[in-house]
């Protein structure tokens, strides 16, 4: 993963907005000519396959047209109005995140301030496939708007968080665990905070009725014993059957592997620490390792 670019623009030219705003957004093209306080101001930074960004938007109205396949786009609206579509999907943002229509929407646009949070889908869905040990799970988010009040909390203080404690420090962004896992942390609370199939999956193997017994001992033992260094050896010992037998029981009964379960209950405990107490960058990627 590279190293942090920082880069920023403000204009009331139409034409030069359009520019930056493809270096930005892939292809965007406005419509109509904006009225004469026609003003952009942009700031954004990346990391490899992640980009936080800042856009002010005012003077239009004017329709607007995006299309930037490869990048799953979460945003959140500051102020004004920012209306989107992409088919028959229509997405009225009010202050909560929520996830952009597609990688193609257009809208008409007129006065906003709006923070977003631009991922590259390729790693998301790696990511996803390693948390579940499945190299054939398809990720695909079936909602625009969190799952709950305190999903759509935990995604504005993770952004918060990638904003203002870990892409500013210069130091530890100098190391590439640091910004390894500062992409891997967003996309988990992505991935735990918008309807998906992720969620989905997860769920379903969390559902322990009439599940096996050395099922059962095996997903009680990690949930109590994971803050603690063990692999599938030591939890096929207390469900009290093989490794082998125990992983088998895990694919055919929960869908996933028992590692997998695993990384994703250590990942939830994570996130939970993270919005009671904010850990500083070296813990949380302890945490979420």
């Amino acid at each position: 993963m590279t190293t942090v670019v920082r880069s920023s623009f403000a204009t009331r030219d139409p034409n030069e907005a359009t520019e930056a705003l493809s270096q930005i957004y892939g292809e965007v093209q406005i419509g109509s000519s904006p009225g004469r306080d026609f003003m952009v101001d942009a700031s954004w930074t990346t990391l490899g396959a992640l980009s936080t960004r800042r856009i002010r938007w005012a003077g239009a109205p004017a329709p607007v047209r995006v299309d930037n396949p490869g990048w799953l786009k979460i945003g959140q609206l500051h102020a004004g109005r920012m209306p989107l579509g992409h088919g028959r999907t229509e997405v009225r943002p009010d202050r909560q995140p929520f996830l952009f229509p597609g990688q193609f929407f257009e809208g008409r646009w007129d006065s906003f301030d709006v923070t977003s949070v631009v991922l590259e889908v390729s790693p998301v869905q790696d990511y996803a496939r390693q948390l579940l040990d499945d190299e054939g799970f398809q990720l695909r988010f079936t909602g625009s708007a969190p799952v709950n009040g305190a999903a759509a909390d935990f995604w504005s203080d993770t952004v918060v968080h990638l904003q203002q404690q870990v892409l500013i420090n210069e130091e530890a962004m100098g190391f590439p665990l640091v910004r390894t896992q500062a992409f891997r942390s967003t996309v988990s609370a992505l991935l735990h905070c918008f309807p998906s199939t992720f969620l989905d999956r997860t769920a379903d193997s969390r559902t322990t009725r009439e599940l096996p017994g050395a099922v059962r001992r095996a997903v009680t033992f990690i949930e109590e014993h994971r803050q603690e260094n063990f692999g599938v050896v030591a939890i096929a010992a207390a469900a009290r059957v093989s490794p082998r037998s125990l992983v088998a029981a895990f694919r055919r009964h929960l869908g996933i592997t028992p590692t997998a379960y695993l990384r994703t209950i250590r990942l939830d405990a994570a996130h939970t620490e993270l919005l009671e107490t904010d850990p500083t960058i070296g813990a949380f990627t302890v945490e979420c390792g």
